[in-house]
């Protein structure tokens, strides 16, 4: 007879996608009461924080031209530049974005946790 070796336990899973409390503390600060985007960060991370709370401000399902995406995006920030939150937004996967640049369309996606928190703190405060 055969000794079968004991099973050993299965390894514990990491927590899914853990929040980086200090990213969504950066990132809130960049936003005023009413949830415009005062500045740009500075950190990569903390931009694309900042990108996916404008993508949850864009309405889901609509399409819209560049000019009319553009008006949106200046609606939503202070700082002057509505041209590379449109295409940082469409770089990262945010924003659909057809050949021509003609049609804009805000791509359905569950935000990662940080993103997720970012955008609840920015929608209360």
């Amino acid at each position: 007879l055969r000794a079968e070796p004991e099973s050993s336990p299965a390894p514990p899973q990491p927590a899914s996608d853990p929040v980086d409390r200090k990213a969504v503390e950066r990132t809130v600060r960049c936003f005023d009461a009413a949830g415009h985007l005062l500045r740009w960060p500075a950190p990569r991370g903390d931009q694309i924080l900042a990108l996916w709370v404008l993508w949850s401000k864009i309405p889901p399902r609509q399409e819209y031209s560049e000019q009319e995406i553009s008006r949106l995006l200046q609606g939503l920030h202070h700082f002057g530049d509505h041209a590379i939150l449109r295409r940082d937004l469409f770089g990262i996967g945010l924003v659909f974005r057809t050949d021509d640049c003609r049609v804009y369309r805000r791509i359905e996606q569950a935000p990662p946790a940080t993103a997720a928190a970012v955008i609840g703190q920015v929608a209360h405060a």
